[in-house]
């Protein structure tokens, strides 16, 4: 699993969201089942920076963030609100398989 966070920070506010997404990225990366976590600022708009996390599942990153609630949520207040969590795409994969997120594989019938 690949989650993409992105953040847009106004730059009197750097440092302490520099500060506070290296804390959580450390957090992330001593955690079961990260592979990687990367934090980056763009190079043409330095306000917009993301944390880009790698887990072996889905299971092993939302463990991951209830056990650091708070250290998630001191990034909220810059965070975009956009979808984050991407599924790896490898070389004959079935994608976006519901039971990988603990949903039916179809929708209930409603008897019509």
């Amino acid at each position: 699993m690949l989650v993409v966070n992105r953040f847009r920070v106004p730059g009197d506010e750097a440092a302490g969201f520099r500060t506070a997404a290296e804390e959580f990225r450390a957090l992330m990366l001593g955690c079961p089942g990260s592979l990687d976590a990367t934090l980056g600022r763009n190079v043409d708009d330095p306000e917009l920076w993301v944390l880009a996390t790698s887990w072996e599942n889905v299971g092993s990153y939302r463990r991951a963030l209830s056990a650091h609630r708070g250290a998630a949520m001191a990034l909220m207040r810059w965070a975009i609100d956009e979808p984050g969590g991407f599924e790896r795409v490898e070389p004959g994969a079935v994608l976006n398989d519901p039971s990988a997120r603990g949903e039916c594989a179809e929708p209930p019938t409603t008897g019509h």
